[in-house]
């Protein structure tokens, strides 16, 4: 019955950019990173930032290292403390999402000692991120989401109804009639997947086909990260790839993007990894549970 409460909001009203910080910089790190941050986002109560250093300590013969600048706006933080302590609850920490997502796989994937990759595909907002030893070594947004991935398959399927209907992103902390409209957008979204669901079995060569061109425009986004990744972690190659979020659910699109980026692709699955017991619905659907699950797992991870 414990009021405290940890947060998450979305990684879309961020931003993440890597900084490159040269060995003369060095002694102005926060001043050139605070400059770097009021340059990333507008917001007139004010920018909020965290940072991570992506390589070791400079060495003696480093011209350079580079910073991975997470930023916030404080009115987003604002709002997320007001919703939360209008709900009775006592905010202790708010995160990115991308980092509580990223917690849990990492607990789920301790004993691979590769690094390995994670796509989070929103409704309308994806990322790709890579751990290794323990730790996120790249994080980028991506330009797809899963909103167009649903239409595709959708509309490839010629289901009745609602095809060609406008798809948003999941409701957040909404009030009056915004909350009900993006609501309505989330709760026919997922209906649309469980349609398509429900046929893959009867028309599963149908959707596979609607879906490859996405899915391999989607892998060439993904490639390119790999390449980026490869380049500057000499020795290190991506072994696997886990799909998070709402997209992840389509059917099928983890095997066309394992037969495009040649490298082991499945949905998430942090609880069954963890041998964490949930609700049978849960399970099902453990992949858009991520985030949630690293928030929790905050206190032990």
């Amino acid at each position: 019955m414990g009021k405290d409460v940890l947060l998450a909001t979305s990684t879309e009203l961020s931003a993440l950019s890597v900084v490159p910080v040269e060995r003369l910089q060095m002694d102005r790190l926060q001043s050139t990173l605070e400059e770097a941050a009021v340059k990333s986002l507008e917001d007139t109560e004010g920018i909020s930032y965290r940072y991570l250093p992506l390589s070791e300590p400079m060495s003696d013969n480093q011209e350079r290292t580079e910073f991975l600048l997470m930023c916030l706006g404080q009115s987003e933080m604002r709002r997320c403390t007001a919703a939360s302590e209008a709900l009775g609850f006592r905010p202790v920490g708010l995160e990115i999402s991308a980092f509580p997502e990223a917690r849990a796989l990492i607990q789920a994937n301790k004993d691979i000692t590769e690094a390995w990759a994670f796509l989070h595909l929103g409704l309308n907002h994806a990322y790709f991120g890579i751990a290794l030893n323990g730790e996120i070594h790249f994080l980028k947004t991506m330009e797809r989401a899963g909103s167009s991935l649903l239409k595709t398959m959708h509309d490839g399927a010629d289901l009745s109804g609602s095809a060609g209907a406008p798809l948003g992103m999941a409701p957040g902390f909404l009030t009056g009639q915004e909350d009900e409209s993006e609501s309505s957008v989330f709760d026919l979204a997922q209906s649309q997947l469980e349609e398509l669901q429900t046929l893959a079995e009867e028309q599963g060569t149908r959707l596979m086909s609607a879906l490859r061109v996405e899915a391999a425009n989607l892998a060439q986004e993904v490639r390119a990260c790999l390449r980026h990744f490869h380049a500057r972690n000499q020795g290190n190659s991506v072994t696997s790839l886990e799909l998070t979020g709402f997209a992840a659910g389509l059917p099928g699109l983890h095997t066309l993007l394992e037969q495009s980026l040649k490298i082991n692709t499945e949905v998430a699955r942090p609880f069954t990894k963890l041998g964490i017991g949930a609700p049978a619905d849960v399970l099902l659907e453990q992949h858009m549970w991520c985030s949630s699950l690293g928030l929790a797992l905050r206190s032990v991870a």
